[in-house]
């Protein structure tokens, strides 16, 4: 966005309010009735801003850009459809600490019709304006992909002083969570594949989710090491395809051997009651 668009906008938001005082009179104004879109409408919300004017929203989205202030107010440009890059909204704000480009948002505030102007690049911009907001950061997972439900186990399989153990699950619409730790006893070191680690449900076999985007946008998860050194352990989130919750499965962890060829090991299998 150019700084001019902020201006104008913000000049013209400035001329309808001294043209509504111009009326005089010694009238008070009702309180505003506030009212929030339905779930429903935040779609066509995106093709028609002007129905709605004079309403409220709480969206959801990433900026695409830098804030821009101007004075006491902020402008941030996010999209709401964050998968597809698609979507995009202007909001204003007289609060923005923190926010940075790239960041993952909550918006909740009036809606302002149309915006018209150009971006940082000399294109032009038509999107929803919504003014008078109040911006919070969230995360990807907060945003992307909410947990729903979520389940702590704490179920674990030992062999031969390796300990694998599922700590948590986390259900989502699009995706399903698991936190595993592997606890390395031993005084040798131990890999395995965590790669091809796999679940159970119902006798069909479900792989990793290798396009979920989820571990490279939060960087509050870490990875589940394939190699643990001795004495030591290692946690991580492995990414799965969403899964029903409630529903028993095994989680199932393949390619388990150590740095001392004595010691005979199978797949880790950990069952993972219904709850």
């Amino acid at each position: 966005m150019k700084k001019k668009l902020l201006v104008s906008a913000l000049l013209f938001a400035m001329g309808a309010s001294v043209l509504t005082g111009c009326g005089g009179g010694e009238k008070q104004e009702e309180p505003e009735e506030i009212v929030y879109l339905e779930e429903s409408e935040i779609d066509s919300l995106f093709t028609n801003p002007e129905e709605y004017v004079g309403k409220y929203v709480k969206l959801s989205g990433q900026l695409l850009d830098a804030p821009e202030t101007d004075g006491e107010t902020t402008a941030i440009q996010a999209w709401h459809d964050v998968e597809n890059y698609t979507q995009n909204f202007i909001a204003h704000t007289d609060a923005a600490d923190g926010i940075q480009n790239q960041d993952y948002v909550w918006v909740d505030g009036k809606i302002d019709g149309t915006f018209s102007g150009e971006n940082a690049f000399g294109g032009s911009v038509e999107c929803p304006l919504i003014v008078d907001a109040t911006v919070t950061k969230g995360s990807y997972m907060e945003i992307v992909v909410p947990t729903i439900a979520e389940i702590s186990p704490a179920v674990s399989q030992d062999q031969n002083g390796i300990v694998v153990t599922v700590d948590k699950v986390e259900y989502a619409e699009d995706e399903t969570r698991v936190y595993v730790t592997i606890n390395n006893g031993t005084d040798y070191n131990f890999s395995c594949g965590t790669y091809s680690a796999k679940l159970l449900i119902d006798g069909k076999q479900m792989d990793q989710d290798t396009m979920s985007q989820t571990l490279y946008n939060s960087p509050e998860l870490s990875e589940l090491s394939y190699e643990v050194m001795a004495g030591t352990s290692s946690s991580g989130t492995l990414i799965f395809p969403a899964i029903e919750q409630g529903v028993a499965f095994q989680f199932i962890l393949p390619d388990a051997y150590s740095d001392n060829y004595d010691l005979m090991f199978t797949n880790y299998m950990i069952d993972v009651p219904a709850q």
